[in-house]
Order: C-alpha cells, then sequence, then structure tokens
C-alpha cells in the first residue's frame, strides 16, 4: 500500500486569505461588467497586478530547495491564472471564426480559377466555387 504523503503547506501562498483574495478578484471581474462598467478596466489593471506579484512570490519560492512541492506549485498556479480561464472559450471561439471568415473569403474564392467543380456539404450537397 503507497504511503500517504502529508504536506504542511506554505500559508504565504495559498491559505484562505490568498485564496479570498483570488476568488474576489474572479468574481469581480465576472460581475463588473454589468454593475460599473467604467471601473472594468482599473480592475483588470489590479487583477494584472495581482497575478503578477503571486507568479512572482512562485517564482522565488521555487529555487528554495524543498521549500515548495510540486502539488504546492500546481495548486498556486491554478490559483493565478484562474481568473483567465473564463476567457479560454471566448479564444477558442475568436479563433475558430477567424479561421472560417479567412476560409470563406480568401480561400473559396480562389476555386473560381480552376476547372473543376467543388462541393461542400452543409445538409446537403453545395457547390463551393458557384
Amino acid at each position: 500500500m503507497a504511503k500517504i504523503c502529508v504536506l504542511a503547506g506554505n500559508s504565504d501562498m495559498y491559505r484562505l486569505g490568498i485564496r479570498a483574495g483570488y476568488y474576489l478578484q474572479w468574481y469581480g471581474l465576472l460581475i463588473a461588467p454589468w454593475l460599473c462598467p467604467k471601473e472594468v478596466p482599473t480592475l483588470r489593471l489590479a487583477n494584472t497586478f495581482f497575478v503578477a506579484s503571486s507568479f512572482l512570490a512562485l517564482l522565488t519560492q521555487v529555487p528554495k530547495a524543498g521549500n515548495l512541492d510540486v502539488v504546492e506549485i500546481y495548486i498556486t498556479l491554478l490559483l493565478t491564472f484562474g481568473s483567465s480561464l473564463y476567457l479560454l472559450p471566448v479564444l477558442l471561439w475568436r479563433i475558430a471564426t477567424r479561421c472560417s471568415i479567412w476560409f470563406w473569403v480568401k480561400r473559396v474564392p480562389s476555386l473560381k480559377a480552376r476547372d473543376c467543380v467543388q462541393y461542400g456539404f452543409l445538409f446537403k450537397r453545395v457547390l463551393l466555387n458557384g
């Protein structure tokens, strides 16, 4: 049977007060655009400083031998960059739509120069170069 590791934890990195600060920043970033849209740039700047300082603290703690365990680094990274996770679907959607727009604006019109006819499928056969 594997031995269970017990970690003392680094209270300067992810204790209750630090986590509460992260969570309040996250909720503030989500709610602020509806409650006070003029304050959003200031809140984002404050969040950027908060994330940068937390990441800098992590970078200063890692080189000290035995100061942070792998799971502690993982938790701190999740807390540090958690405010950006809600942007991931938005970013993926923007990439997908830009690629889609590129396809229809650049590639499909180039089919007119070809002698052959090409079809796509959207619930039925659709002429691409027509």
